[in-house]
């Protein structure tokens, strides 16, 4: 009878004991993500390092459980409370809106990655950082350019056409961005610099890149059902970002596990060079697509 008590309690966990569950977990993972950065060379702190690694796995495992069995419950409420609040109702509602809106957010943190590499390129004298910096600066403009342009399309009387040339100026932006890109990876493939990430958070940051360049590749083909252009150019920026993201797990992997045998100037060369004639493939492309809507409307 016990024994049944207590499954049912894991099985819908609530109240004190939900709060306790969700508490353990952030100090197991508190405590994993702490002992990296331990000399782990030692018996003890290693030992002590993978008893965490495992709790905080079995932890966030069931963690994980609990929010998905009270997901849909808490989701249909905390819409209902959204649909109170005209800025979120809006952001559930209206596609083209969230587009614009979370495009804001993650520029205002590109800022932040933009000056923590120019501080790093200045402190250490460093032309890969320097570089990375410049193609974060322009990845900026770029987005605050989209995002203005919308502002002032929403006010003109050819709506359209002017979305369309705000379109087609990003096709050609991404162009001037990929030399930026381009000056970085010939810093990488020439100097052996890399994207470094400390212990094992590079496995937390391949997860991230490829959930972006799968987000990426989702958003762009559902942009295309909505007749926005400038909705569509901001998807297309975060692909050619993704992109970028795949380059860095790269490099960060071969640094982080690389073993001497693989020929890691090889890899990046291929890889950087795909990234950059992916990203040129995208401007084209919008230049041309551009070209034959606007062609379309004036005809």
């Amino acid at each position: 009878m016990m024994n049944k008590q207590l499954f049912y309690k894991l099985k819908r966990p609530t109240g004190f004991l939900l709060a306790t569950i969700y508490i353990v977990t952030a100090i197991f993972i508190s405590g994993a993500i702490a002992i990296l950065f331990a000399d782990q060379s030692k018996l003890l702190v290693a030992i002590c390092a993978y008893a965490l690694y495992a709790c905080a796995a079995i932890s966030l495992a069931y963690t994980t459980y609990t929010i998905v069995i009270y997901a849909p419950g808490l989701g249909k409420r905390a819409r209902q409370w959204a649909k109170k609040v005209p800025v979120l109702d809006k952001l559930l509602q209206n596609y083209n809106f969230r587009t614009l809106f979370l495009a804001t957010l993650t520029t205002v943190l590109t800022i932040f990655v933009a000056v923590v590499h120019a501080w790093l390129g200045l402190q250490q004298q460093s032309i890969w950082y320097g570089a990375l910096a410049a193609y974060y600066i322009l990845l900026i403009l770029l987005k605050a350019t989209v995002l203005l342009s919308q502002k002032r399309n929403d006010v003109c009387i050819n709506k359209t056409q002017k979305q369309c040339k705000s379109y087609r100026n990003c096709g050609v932006f991404l162009l001037v961005l990929n030399v930026a890109l381009s000056s970085a990876i010939v810093q990488m493939i020439f100097d052996g610099q890399a994207f470094v990430y400390p212990g094992w958070t590079v496995i937390a940051f391949a997860l991230y890149a490829f959930v972006k360049i799968a987000v990426a590749i989702f958003n762009v083909f559902k942009a295309t059902r909505y007749d926005n252009p400038v909705v569509q150019a901001i998807r297309n920026v975060n692909l050619a970002d993704a992109f970028v993201s795949i380059l860095a797990l790269q490099t960060a992997l071969l640094w982080s596990f690389g073993d001497g045998s693989i020929n890691v100037s090889l890899f990046n060369t291929i890889t950087g060079c795909a990234v950059s004639f992916g990203i040129v493939a995208i401007g084209v492309v919008m230049i041309i697509r551009s070209k034959k809507i606007m062609e379309k409307n004036n005809g």
